[in-house]
């Protein structure tokens, strides 16, 4: 079992601050976390091949698609209604304003 000092210590690493009960949940947890490895490590996978896990590992990809999301879609609506009311616009789709600066 780990002890009060490993769990606190670990929290210090993790940037965590536990109080008194939260280091002894997590002290009995994660003992018993690395007690179930235990148990893994000592099991016999010598009957198990390693080509029988392959197919869980395929890499399943597919061709992106390119396509206007709702927001976008949203935008160009509220831009074509403002490029409407504005006086004047380039050719650019911007708006023509005044001179601000002499």
């Amino acid at each position: 079992m780990l002890t009060k000092e490993e769990i606190k210590h670990l929290a210090e690493l993790s940037r965590l601050e536990l109080t008194e009960k939260e280091t002894e949940k997590y002290q009995k947890q994660l003992s018993d976390v690395l007690d179930y490895m235990d148990i893994l490590k000592k099991m016999d996978t010598n009957d198990i091949k390693s080509e029988s896990l392959l197919f869980y590992n395929i890499n399943q990809s597919r061709k992106d698609k390119i396509r206007e999301s709702a927001e976008q879609a949203e935008a160009k609506i509220i831009v074509s209604k403002i490029l409407r009311e504005a006086p004047q616009t380039t050719e650019d789709n911007l708006i023509k304003t005044k001179k601000v600066f002499g």
